[in-house]
């Protein structure tokens, strides 16, 4: 057992799409780190317009203080976004849960999980494995704990 989970890791590691994918969360990451600066913070005050200081901070303060319902765009049902108390000053764990938590993980790992076993399935490894005499659940056991890895990765 301990075999076949370790040639499922190794063909974890080896498959392009799980590389494409750790870039991928790697942009995003950065991203919504970007996006949580406090030079995102100016950029938004400046984008304001020629209003006062102090109409400004109200805006930014009111900004902070909406509630779930009163939000334009609610988390989870487009893009990334950002749920914090406040939403100028995050926590990493909030950041987080707003990069990874939104809907964007789930799609990452179906694409991840699509296409190593459509490789795996293309080149034939998946007969080969079951016909060498390995039971199913042992080969299903193994992918699964290859595909925790992988996500955990």
């Amino acid at each position: 057992m301990l075999r076949i989970v370790k040639a499922e890791l190794y063909k974890l590691f080896k498959n392009r799409t799980f590389r494409v994918l750790c870039g991928v969360t790697i942009v995003l990451s950065i991203m919504m780190m970007a996006m949580s600066s406090p030079f995102m913070e100016d950029v938004m005050v400046d984008s304001l317009g020629d209003i006062s200081v102090e109409e400004k901070e109200a805006i930014l303060s009111q900004m902070g203080a909406m509630t779930y319902e009163e939000q334009v765009v609610t988390p989870g049902k487009m893009g990334l976004n950002l749920v914090a108390k406040d939403p100028m000053n995050p926590t990493a764990l909030e950041i987080y849960h707003s990069s990874f938590g939104a809907g964007l993980i789930e799609i990452l790992i179906g694409i991840l999980i699509a296409g190593f076993l459509a490789k795996e399935y293309s080149e034939g490894t998946i007969k080969n494995t079951l016909a060498y005499g390995k039971k199913r659940h042992e080969f299903y056991i193994a992918k699964f704990l290859a595909m925790i890895v992988g996500v955990a990765y």
